[in-house]
């Protein structure tokens, strides 16, 4: 169930369990299900277990799919993108 899954990267978030957030919002992605904010997260969970080129990506990703996407925005900002 997408919508599940969704809660569940945003608890493993909160939790600060990126690794694991990871998996279910790359999952979510590779179904098809992932929206902007999923992808802007992902970027969040690569940022913070320091996979930078796979952070950047997300963020395109998302600033792609929804320009108004602000996160993904400062997320690239942060990165020095």
């Amino acid at each position: 169930n997408v919508i599940a899954r969704n809660y569940l990267a945003n608890d493993l978030m909160q939790l600060k369990r990126y690794a694991e957030a990871r998996e279910v919002l790359e999952e979510l992605a590779r179904v098809g299900s992932a929206r902007a904010a999923d992808y802007n997260n992902l970027g969040a969970c690569c940022e913070a277990t320091g996979d930078f080129a796979a952070a950047k990506a997300a963020y395109r990703t998302a600033l792609d799919m929804d320009p108004n996407e602000q996160r993904a925005r400062a997320g690239l900002d942060r990165l020095g993108n």
